[in-house]
């Protein structure tokens, strides 16, 4: 998947009641979509292990984003 492949279905995503949960956890990211960590899962059943897509997604500075990278970086 392509990184704004990726940046635009985490958009569609975005949940404004969930970035008030977040903040409730103390997760005070100056960019956050609000998005539940099992959508983000379920998001990469669709996407395949790729590290440049991984350091994109990183550099947005997008709190889902960087757990997004997390979860799809290839681990070799």
């Amino acid at each position: 998947m392509e990184y704004g492949n990726a940046l635009s279905r985490l958009m569609a995503m975005e949940d404004l009641e969930g970035v008030v949960g977040l903040k409730r956890f103390g997760i005070r990211s100056k960019r956050t979509l609000g998005i539940r960590t099992p959508d983000l899962r379920k998001l990469t059943q669709v996407m395949r292990p790729e590290h440049p897509l991984a350091q994109r997604l990183r550099s947005s500075g997008i709190f889902e984003c960087r757990i997004l990278a997390a979860l799809v970086d290839d681990p070799d």
